[in-house]
């Protein structure tokens, strides 16, 4: 009965919060005496905090802003998450944010505001450690491998490009490319169809912002792309249930599916996304509404790596950023 009671004693409830420039996520987690963990409840609210803010590149010269509307939103979900956090009789929240809070002048006051209203101290990670940990999580979650992959997790204001096997990674790099950060340069009036002069640019501008990073994993022999995020996983679903709509149509059989996003099916969905206005969108088959508005940006960026990279389609993968940082708080403690 001792042993039981220090065994119990050592198990602890952890929070992990990840701020993003389009979501904010919270996975609680329950850590065993044994190093074991199981997962006790997920919530994710799309916050939109980098909306308005990435209004200009490169942040540092033209003073990107946290919004007063976007802070005061995402101040009240994260009060909510932190109720959410002690009924559930954590020890410990481990809160990263990452690039609207990072590149916005006003970011450190927004993470003072934070801690004032709601007690959770956020640290602010730089790109190349956004990248480390979103490789954690992402590969732990694959199968093993020697061989390299090209890990690619399209954020709301980042896009993380890795190079790296199930052993360590050999390339990491941050971009200043991200959905919500895209459709603020690019789209003042989000409403109407989206030619494909518009789409051409988006590409341009992403084949520029990442030309240096472009060349760096050119030098390496990659064999298989897997792509993460909600932007990937939502593109990969819009692809599949577009396939499985030609399928009923014709009668031939569907090959779709959710967990890989081929380049054809990209396009597909790429071409019928553009075609329609911002509401007719919200109803393309397999979408999720509240990315209607940011989705086309996501998927230039992705569209464009593959094309840069020769990639033919990439493995979906529903691990992210918050998995990487428990993986990291586990090799820590």
């Amino acid at each position: 009965m001792r042993m039981s009671g220090e065994l119990e004693r050592t198990e602890k409830a952890i929070g992990i919060i990840d701020l993003g420039s389009n979501s904010v996520r919270l996975l609680l987690v329950r850590v065993h005496a044994d190093g074991s963990t199981t997962i006790l409840n997920q919530v994710k609210h799309m916050v939109r905090l980098g909306a308005g803010g990435f209004t200009h590149n490169p942040p540092l010269l033209c003073h990107n802003r946290l919004q007063e509307e976007t802070m005061a939103r995402t101040i009240a979900v994260l009060r909510g998450l932190a109720e959410m956090c002690a009924v559930y009789e954590t020890t410990e929240i481990i809160a990263i944010a990452t690039a609207a809070v990072r590149d916005a002048v006003n970011g450190p006051e927004f993470i003072r505001r934070v801690q004032e209203k709601t007690g959770i101290d956020f640290t602010v990670v730089s790109g190349r450690e956004e990248a480390r940990l979103i490789y954690l999580g992402v590969s732990s979650g694959l199968e093993h491998s020697k061989s390299l992959r090209l890990f690619i997790d399209i954020g709301g204001g980042s896009t993380e490009l890795i190079v790296g096997d199930s052993q360590s990674y050999v390339n990491l790099d941050s971009l200043k490319l991200g959905c919500v950060r895209l459709t603020n340069l690019f789209f003042e009036d989000n409403k109407g169809p989206v030619s494909a002069y518009t789409y051409a640019a988006l590409q341009r501008y992403v084949r520029n912002e990442a030309l240096h990073s472009f060349q760096r994993i050119a030098g390496f022999e990659i064999p298989e792309a897997v792509a993460s995020s909600g932007t990937a996983q939502n593109l990969a679903e819009i692809a599949a249930a577009l396939e499985q709509q030609d399928a009923a149509r014709t009668g031939k059989p569907s090959m779709a599916s959710k967990h890989v996003l081929s380049y054809d099916g990209l396009r597909r969905a790429v071409k019928e996304l553009c075609s329609r206005t911002l509401e007719e969108r919200k109803s393309v088959p397999g979408i999720n509404p509240n990315r209607a508005d940011v989705i086309i940006a996501g998927a230039a960026i992705l569209q464009t790596i593959m094309e840069e990279q020769g990639f033919e389609s990439v493995t979906i993968s529903n691990r992210n950023l918050q998995n990487g940082i428990l993986v990291d708080y586990l090799m820590r403690t």
